[in-house]
């Protein structure tokens, strides 16, 4: 089972990864919601295809970023991983 730790402004929360596709973004009704304006409403898509993890930035006006690295299309994730989007960190977690 995957987990993403959610972290901004010193908190941070667990969210476990369930679903085979998870839309993050700013507006209501993206299945993680993070609220900063340098967030996107429709930001990325986390995907869980195969017993691995992809993130995926879709169309997104800030970018978004695996280890400091600005992505362009589906990325694999390993356990440890680091997407940020906007001010936030989303690590994750394999286990």
């Amino acid at each position: 089972m995957f987990q993403l730790q959610i972290q901004n402004d010193g908190e941070s929360v667990v969210v476990p990864v369930i679903r085979d596709s998870l839309t993050i973004g700013r507006k209501e009704g993206n299945a993680i919601r993070l609220t900063e304006k340098n967030v996107s409403r429709r930001h990325a898509k986390l995907i869980k295809y195969n017993g691995k993890v992809y993130v995926e930035d879709i169309g997104s006006s800030y970018g978004t970023r695996v280890n400091g690295e600005r992505i362009k299309g589906r990325t694999e994730l390993q356990s440890g991983d680091v997407v940020s989007i906007g001010d936030y960190r989303l690590i994750l977690m394999a286990g």
